[in-house]
């Protein structure tokens, strides 16, 4: 079998749990005769360029391709963040070169759900292994912008709050007025719509991965 393996990133510079996994499944999968390459994102913030660039390289026998870009000259940067249309092309003609038996996308973030749109377009088998709460959270581990842990998927408007606290002023305000702030990110149309468009978009690629595992936090090292 060919398979192809999706992570936001791939050592040696990035060694966290997702990338230690993905690493190890791709050199199991070879030491059992199958071929097997890595996609991931290698520099999401690359100067000097408006669009994506890429190179294909080897790290300890494991083919990787990986992408660079700069996340703030794209279209629209809060979309790219879920919804890569760079990476996407790259993918479509990377699909259509080593045509691969499986995609298996390892997290989600960086490389963004585009992928698994595009391969499921392209008829390519997808498998998805959960690796955090990227796909419900844009701030991936569920930890509201003051610290707390967010216990459930909140409402839009509640996500779209906890966003905009990312920024001082923001924070400060609902601190000392919250009340008053929750109602102002309720008006808040347009920063709720792009929650609502996030959402919507990857609901959409996980209803047609064709199967997904969730991994338990303790097991990614």
């Amino acid at each position: 079998m060919k398979i192809l393996i999706g992570v936001h990133h791939f050592p040696p510079r990035y060694t966290g749990g997702a990338e230690l996994r993905a690493f190890r499944t791709a050199t199991q999968i070879q030491l059992r005769g199958h071929e097997v390459k890595v996609i991931c994102v290698e520099d999401d913030h690359l100067e000097l360029t408006d669009d994506l660039v890429w190179h294909d390289s080897l790290y300890e026998g494991v083919p990787v391709r990986r992408l660079s870009f700069n996340i703030t000259k794209a279209p629209d940067a809060f979309r790219y963040e879920y919804d890569n249309e760079w990476i996407g092309a790259n993918l479509h003609g990377f699909l259509c070169d080593f045509q691969p038996d499986v995609f298996h996308l390892f997290g989600g973030y960086s490389l963004t759900g585009r992928v698994l749109r595009v391969a499921h377009a392209q008829g390519v088998p997808t498998m998805l292994t959960l690796t955090d709460y990227w796909f419900h959270c844009p701030r991936i581990q569920m930890i509201r912008s003051n610290g707390e842990f967010c216990p459930d998927i909140p409402s839009p408007e509640r996500c779209a709050q906890c966003l905009g606290e990312e920024m001082r002023r923001y924070r400060v305000l609902g601190k000392f007025i919250p009340s008053l702030m929750s109602e102002y990110w309720k008006r808040n149309k347009a920063a709720t719509q792009r929650i609502v468009e996030r959402r919507s978009f990857l609901d959409v690629a996980i209803n047609e991965t064709d199967h997904s595992v969730e991994v338990p936090p303790k097991t990614f090292y």
